[in-house]
């Protein structure tokens, strides 16, 4: 069972765009995606 919807190590983190971190975070997420959810995932 994943305990996070997104995981990596820092410097593939800093290299990864946000869009694609956007994406793996919605792909994961179990629930309804709200707006605000969706962007405090972008701050």
């Amino acid at each position: 069972m994943l305990r996070s919807y997104y995981s990596a190590p820092i410097y593939e983190f800093l290299g990864t765009s946000s869009d694609l971190i956007l994406g793996i975070l919605e792909r994961q997420n179990e629930f309804a995606l709200l707006q605000t959810q969706r962007d405090a995932w972008l701050e």
